[in-house]
């Protein structure tokens, strides 16, 4: 079988992401299998020693009538709840000692969907659902919500103004203006009880983005669309976020475009359009903080990898394997996202103790996965270094300066290869491309405190002739955000060739000012080979 060739950088080198998310990296757990608080503080040991994903959601529960467990992550339903029915799932949830807790979410469902946006009492009773569940969630150490819109319970779609009873004699803005209250009212609720919540949703807005910009074309748009009435709730959020203290993020999982993304230009193309046109979708007075608590992240739907060609949901694998090429997409996914991206799926389970009819676990579905994933989220890779030389030896390596007046000079240590003074160089080394694997390239890097110079490393492309394919395809490699002391740091990442490359050429390199203090010490670079 044969593995496709990857590159990817992790969301703390992307290239592309531009918000301060992109200063960690997780991975979200999401399928039919996610666990109560009972079954979460049972299983939670064996989900982190056999799977790598750095989070989950959790779906939150309460009693009823004071002795029958139920789940309560359907928010939007009239219905009176009590606080102290919650008190089982706290006590679970409060007694799982786990950082993976603090990096995970609380399922809320706006299901069934079928409230009146105008009956008062009803959305009384659902300002208080959001309330408990957000005061369940900060006390109990999680991250936030894990908001999924999407209607379930047909015909009733809650953002839908043409589902709505009422649309044929109530206009579409009489009916924005009422969901913008009741946003308003719900996030108010929210924030008195988890100030800094991150809401992520699966969908928030990326399945209006695609809308005409012009007011006209825009509004018949939203009055048609299933999810039109979204805008009006997003602006009755931030009509409450923008005028008080709080740290919110919101997050839009992207599921309408990433799920059948299959390379980096897809991720970072519906990256782009998110992050240009869903501001664009509320009113002109909340555009600007939007943006700056807005982030995007990616769905990986493993359910595409295992369907056949007929179904819209397919992911071509290009001759790879499954593991290899769901998670090529992973790194593809992080890479164009602001650090976070979630993995769902149908067809199989993560969580081991949980049984579903005949469903296997996914490290059955997909073979090696398990091994696969422990790379992108912990970064362990195999022991072989396919690089001529590891010790940095000044023979195996080419040496190239920008001006041929650079005073600079490349020493050779025991410890590796000293760039001293070099204003603008490198040193490099060609490896030829073994088809249909997968790359990842690290190098050590050692300065001092007062250096004022940037390392970084250059992975550029040959073709079968030798000679050098577009610069197009280059990619630039640097250390993670507010590395600069004289600790040893790592520059890391994975690379995909593009088609017709026969030859990797790595080069550590180097730009600075002439001083005694720009001395950069490069230590231990690396090539590895993952066959999944």
């Amino acid at each position: 079988m044969r593995d496709t060739v990857l590159l990817v950088v992790f969301a703390t080198l992307c290239l592309f992401s531009w918000s301060d998310a992109s200063a960690i990296e997780r991975v979200i757990a999401v399928g039919w299998d996610e666990p109560s608080p009972a079954r979460l503080k049972r299983d939670i040991s064996d989900f982190e020693l056999k799977t790598s994903f750095t989070g989950f959601v959790v779906k939150p529960t309460r009693l009823l009538n004071g002795n029958k467990e139920v789940f309560a992550y359907n928010v939007f339903e009239s219905g009176k709840w009590q606080w102290q029915d919650f008190q089982t799932a706290f006590n679970h949830l409060k007694a799982i000692q786990s950082p993976t807790l603090s990096q995970s979410y609380l399922l809320v469902s706006a299901n069934p969907g079928n409230l009146d946006w105008f009956d008062d009492v009803a959305w009384v009773d659902v300002t208080n659902h959001w309330r408990f569940l957000a005061r369940l969630a900060k006390k109990s150490g999680l991250k936030g919500f894990f908001l999924d819109i999407e209607p379930y319970y047909p015909p009733a779609k809650q953002f839908c103004y043409l589902c709505q009873e009422k649309s044929a004699i109530v206009e579409f803005d009489v009916y924005k203006k009422k969901v913008r209250q009741r946003a308003s009212k719900i996030m108010k609720a929210v924030i008195e009880e988890f100030p800094d919540v991150e809401i992520f949703s699966t969908r928030l807005l990326s399945d209006l983005v695609q809308a005409p910009e012009h007011d006209a074309l825009l509004e018949n748009y939203l009055i048609n669309h299933e999810y039109g009435l979204v805008p009006s709730f997003m602006d009755g959020w931030i009509d409450v976020l923008k005028k008080t203290d709080n740290d919110v993020i919101l997050i839009d999982g992207n599921e309408a475009l990433s799920y059948v993304s299959n390379s980096e230009q897809d991720f970072r193309g519906s990256y782009t359009l998110l992050k240009v046109k869903a501001p664009l979708l509320l009113d002109e007075d909340n555009r600007s903080y939007f943006s700056k608590i807005f982030h995007v992240s990616h769905g990986i739907y493993l359910d595409a990898y295992l369907n056949d060609a007929s179904n819209y949901w397919f992911i071509n694998r290009k001759d790879s394997s499954l593991a290899s090429r769901v998670v090529a997409n992973m790194f593809s996914a992080i890479r164009s996202s602001d650090g976070l991206i979630w993995v769902y799926g149908e067809k199989g389970l993560w969580w081991q103790s949980y049984t579903y009819g005949n469903y296997k676990k996914w490290s059955d579905r997909i073979p090696n996965i398990s091994e696969a994933m422990r790379y992108l989220v912990k970064k362990e890779v195999d022991k072989n270094n396919y690089l001529k030389s590891r010790n940095l030896v000044k023979d195996a390596w080419g040496l190239w300066k920008r001006s041929s007046s650079d005073q600079g000079v490349f020493v050779s240590e025991k410890k590796g290869l000293l760039l001293s003074r070099v204003s603008d160089g490198c040193i490099s080394q060609g490896i030829p491309l073994l088809s249909d694997i997968l790359v990842s390239v690290g190098v050590g890097v050692v300065f001092e405190e007062a250096n004022k110079s940037y390392p970084y490393v250059s992975v550029r492309w040959k073709n079968q002739y030798g000679e050098w394919m577009s610069p197009q395809y280059d990619v630039l490699l640097s250390l993670p955000t507010g590395k600069s002391s004289a600790q040893k740091n790592q520059i890391y990442g994975t690379v995909r060739p593009p088609s017709g490359a026969s030859r990797l050429i790595l080069s550590l390199c180097v730009k600075a000012k002439k001083s005694t203090e720009d001395n950069i010490l490069y230590t231990d670079p690396a090539v590895r080979i993952l066959n999944w």
